[in-house]
């Protein structure tokens, strides 16, 4: 019986805690004189806060590299954002200020938000390779702000995806057109032996290894006439660019990547001459080369890519 009696009691103490917390439940649903539940606003799932209270959300959604700005690649980028009101009063004349670094970018007025509800919009901008851009969002309505900010670093890829390759051809660029303006100035019967004995004479030979400390880095053109230094797809995109730069039609100069037997990669120029077809040069040799030298410079490597600033052709 004394079992019994404790077994009983047990039952009568949960079934009475579990009428407690019942009731507790109850008192935080219990429907408020406004028509809003304690601590849940009228869409069921967003904390309501008093008075307006603005609050920014954003996202990098997209980013891909195109040639910008004086040919020379930039890093296009698109930010998803949103303001919300998670506020239960309604925010009237909401500005919402981008600032790209310290200068303002665009902006936006929003009239009227109610309470638990958000605008939404998406903002695109560039940065140029190798920089960096912080992008700011703020909102402001009556002395109440919030703001959202993040750091792009637009670094380019020294080792690019084949697609990518077309960037680095830049025959528009200001140091390639006034470096092709120098070369060819005054009398010169061949302006693509002038040009490639420039820059077999001009660019020193130097592994990426003991530039960048890397075994791989392509570098731009401007970077390659500003330093004097490349090796040999920094030699070949050079050429290309003041060829392209020359008027040579895309489809009859490319920068070409091949390999030799042993595994061995080289880059080198082939471009199609009127009335004589296609000529393969190697741009590290000068114009006293031409014929004999680029043949035995290049004897032996098959071509695996072509490619210039229009075109990417993978054989």
């Amino acid at each position: 019986m004394r079992k019994l009696a404790i077994i009983a009691l047990i039952w009568v103490l949960l079934f009475a805690v579990t009428l407690v917390v019942i009731n507790e439940q109850l008192d935080l649903n219990e429907v408020q004189p406004d028509g809003s539940r304690n601590g849940i606003d009228d869409e069921g799932d967003v904390p309501v806060s008093e008075g307006t209270v603005l609050q920014v959300n954003a996202c990098l959604v997209d980013s891909s590299w195109e040639r910008g700005f004086e040919d020379l690649p930039v890093l296009n980028i698109e930010v998803d954002y949103s303001v919300w009101n998670v506020g239960n009063v309604s925010a009237e004349v909401v500005t919402i200020d981008i600032t790209l670094g310290f200068e303002y970018y665009s902006g936006e007025t929003i009239r009227d938000l109610p309470p638990s509800s958000r605008f939404t919009d998406s903002v695109s901008f560039s940065v140029g390779y190798d920089e960096s851009e912080t992008i700011t969002i703020e909102t402001c309505c009556n002395n109440e702000t919030s703001s959202w900010s993040c750091v792009v670093d637009a670094e380019l890829p020294r080792s690019p995806t084949w697609s990518m390759s077309k960037l680095f051809i830049t025959p528009s660029e200001y140091y390639v057109y006034s470096t092709w303006k120098e070369i060819t100035s005054g009398l010169v019967p061949i302006h693509w032996i002038a040009i490639r004995n420039w820059v077999g004479k001009n660019i020193e030979y130097v592994q990426d290894e003991e530039i960048h400390n890397t075994s791989e880095f392509w570098q731009l053109s401007v970077e390659t006439l500003k330093g004097r230094t490349g090796d040999c797809e920094d030699f070949a995109i050079l050429l290309c660019s003041l060829l392209r730069a020359d008027g040579w039609s895309a489809d009859d100069v490319y920068v070409v990547i091949g390999e030799n037997q042993a595994g061995k990669h080289h880059a080198w120029v082939k471009i199609r001459i009127p009335f004589a077809g296609w000529y393969n040069i190697d741009p590290q040799l000068d114009g006293w080369n031409t014929l004999l030298g680029d043949f035995l410079a290049l004897h032996g490597y098959k071509a695996v890519i072509n490619f210039n600033d229009q075109h990417t052709i993978e054989l």
